[in-house]
């Protein structure tokens, strides 16, 4: 089982409470996660050194933590996910306070976010979230760019009003600033705003954080409209079949529906299939991006434009057609 812990950690939503209580069941104990975690560490970056980035670092680090926390309060016993969303927020509002804001201002803030923002983020993350929205407090649009782990990443968070489009803008407008999009995800916010929180592997042509936040608050004028830039494929992916597999099944939420997406990776991936998404209707909640060698995995928790699970049949058969005609090169 020496994929167990890769595949958890690409491919799950590690801060899940159930997700680590499965796993952590798999494991058995703390020696064996010990070995497990230095092995999957060791076979990512040994297999070549552009899979391994300071993304799936933390990834596997923070399962590795929340794995092992599990394991020292027993594996009888469940993690509770309100336990969760207390602790980090106790921990961030005593950050915030120590920073100077004041509780009533930290709560005016998170009077809107949803719960799962306190079960989905980590306390360090709340605390920058809320103090560029703090900061910013009388733009329309929050957002805030800053170097995430070792130098080749970099973190994106903005608070825009919810509207279509917001993500295949987004998708698009970061392929075109050479950035790979490598985790992104989408909270609604109560007072009609959306929270984004996007991980990026910097290209050899990216430009500096200054530029990519100004570029980025001006797609977001009119995020619709951005369609995505063409490609060419590079030489030494010519080479490479992967067959596409486009699946869809039931989410944990009753309301959404998850897309599962595996097929050849290349420039602009991303921003196609949210571009396709965005012309089916279709809203991204969610997306979970994972590449392996040539092989792109890439899961989407998706909705109707009513936020409503897909269930006709028909809807999702018109959609893996619209997808398959982007993915396998049959329109652009």
């Amino acid at each position: 089982k020496h994929l167990l812990m890769s595949f958890t950690a690409q491919k799950h939503d590690i801060s899940d409470p159930k997700v680590i209580q499965t796993f952590a069941i798999q494991v058995a104990d703390r020696e064996h996660l010990d070995y497990l975690y230095i092995l999957t560490c060791a076979d990512i970056a040994g297999t070549s050194p552009k899979l391994w980035n300071a993304f799936k670092d933390q990834l596997l680090a923070e399962l590795y933590i929340a794995t092992r926390y599990a394991m020292r309060i027993g594996l009888e016993h469940a993690l509770n996910a309100d336990d969760i969303r207390n602790e980090t927020r106790n921990m961030a509002l005593a950050k915030l306070m120590d920073a100077g804001f004041s509780e009533d201002a930290v709560d005016a803030v998170w009077q809107s976010f949803p719960e799962d923002a306190f079960l989905r983020y980590r306390p360090e993350q709340l605390v920058w979230q809320t103090q560029c929205i703090l900061s910013q407090i009388h733009s329309a649009t929050q957002i805030q760019v800053r170097e995430f782990g070792h130098r080749d990443s970099l973190e994106i968070f903005l608070r825009t009003p919810d509207r279509d489009g917001i993500f295949s803008g987004l998708m698009a407008t970061l392929d075109r600033l050479d950035l790979g999009v490598v985790h992104a995800r989408l909270l609604p916010a109560s007072d009609g705003h959306v929270l984004d929180n996007i991980i990026v592997l910097k290209g050899s042509h990216s430009p500096d954080i200054k530029r990519i936040a100004q570029t980025v608050q001006a797609a977001l004028k009119d995020p619709a409209s951005i369609k995505p830039a063409k490609h060419m494929l590079p030489r030494q992916l010519r080479h490479f079949k992967t067959a596409t597999r486009i699946e869809f099944s039931a989410s944990p939420t009753p309301d959404r529906t998850m897309l599962s997406i595996v097929c050849a990776d290349r420039p602009g991936l991303l921003a196609d299939i949210a571009y396709v998404l965005l012309q089916s209707r279709i809203r991204v909640h969610d997306a979970r991006i994972a590449t392996f060698g040539e092989r792109a995995e890439d899961i989407f928790t998706i909705s109707d434009r009513d936020d409503h699970a897909i269930k006709d049949e028909s809807l999702l058969q018109s959609l893996r057609e619209a997808l398959l005609d982007y993915l396998e090169g049959r329109k652009k």
